[in-house]
């Protein structure tokens, strides 16, 4: 189904930017807090997307009537790497 494997490319879309801004928060952490203060809301508000995504693709999912198995495993994997990403960005926002 083309529409799953939309939102998992814009659901990756929203997470390597997150994990982009995540890494720019660091290297500015000491030398520019104000940019770094920046790329650490933009790294929020990207996993913000990216989850608002994920759950309007669980809601869409729930109102078809059918959908391939590989479609359901490629949607599985999807919010697994929504989960690590998260963990991820997190975890470099905390440093």
């Amino acid at each position: 189904m083309k529409k799953i494997h939309k939102m998992i490319k814009h659901i990756k879309e929203e997470l390597c930017g997150a994990c982009e801004y995540a890494e720019k928060y660091v290297i500015y952490k000491n030398t520019k807090p104000e940019w770094s203060k920046l790329f650490s809301q933009m790294a929020e508000d990207e996993l913000d997307h990216a989850t608002a995504l994920h759950d309007m693709g669980d809601e869409w999912a729930k109102t078809v009537s059918y959908i391939p198995e590989e479609d359901k495993e490629a949607w599985e994997k999807c919010g697994a790497m929504l989960a690590e990403k998260t963990a991820e960005v997190r975890m470099l926002l905390s440093k």
